[in-house]
């Protein structure tokens, strides 16, 4: 079991990149459909169930058409299925981590306690998976420099930001839409 998962782990320390990883679409559905139960995971708390599902959902077609169109932009469309397959599988490995420190913050919400240790893990998640998408960039687009590669994905993840903050206002703990 950890040889089949060991890429995508090391993928996640940046010692492997996306051309490392099995051209598979079958790697991709399961990577994705994972990726998926993350974010409609990470959603539930804060929107009724049909819109964490739909939130899960632009998340997985923002990252199939950006990646896409990024790719399209430099010409390497053919390397689009290990690309996403790095980023969802990526995406799914550091959302496991965080859930945990996720769940923690909505808890402390709710409660109004603090949670100053749970929020600096949860903001040194944040950077590493933007390092990651960064690495990952960096490589499937043939970029010279990392932090080329590093704007890319900061690029990706407010583009991201921006369209879900757009199609999914601020929702509140406990299910309501606020």
């Amino acid at each position: 079991m950890y040889a089949t998962i060991r890429p995508f782990l090391e993928l996640c320390v940046m010692s492997r990149g996306p051309q490392d990883l099995p051209a598979s679409p079958a790697w991709l559905v399961i990577a994705t459909l994972g990726y998926f139960a993350v974010g409609a995971a990470m959603a539930w708390p804060l929107y009724p169930p049909g819109l964490a599902l739909l939130s899960a959902m632009l998340d997985v077609a923002l990252l199939f058409g950006l990646t896409a169109a990024l790719l399209a932009w430099r010409g390497l469309l053919a390397r689009w299925l290990q690309t996403v397959l790095a980023l969802a599988a990526s995406g799914l490995v550091m959302g496991l981590v965080a859930l945990p420190i996720v769940f923690h913050l909505y808890r402390a919400v709710i409660s109004g306690e603090e949670a100053a240790f749970a929020a600096l893990v949860y903001w040194v998640l944040v950077g590493w998976i933007v390092a990651v998408y960064g690495f990952v960039f960096t490589h499937a687009l043939s970029l010279r420099s990392r932090w080329t590669g590093l704007g890319v994905a900061l690029g990706y993840f407010v583009v991201s930001w921006v369209v879900m903050q757009a199609a999914f206002p601020s929702g509140q703990l406990g299910g309501t839409e606020g």
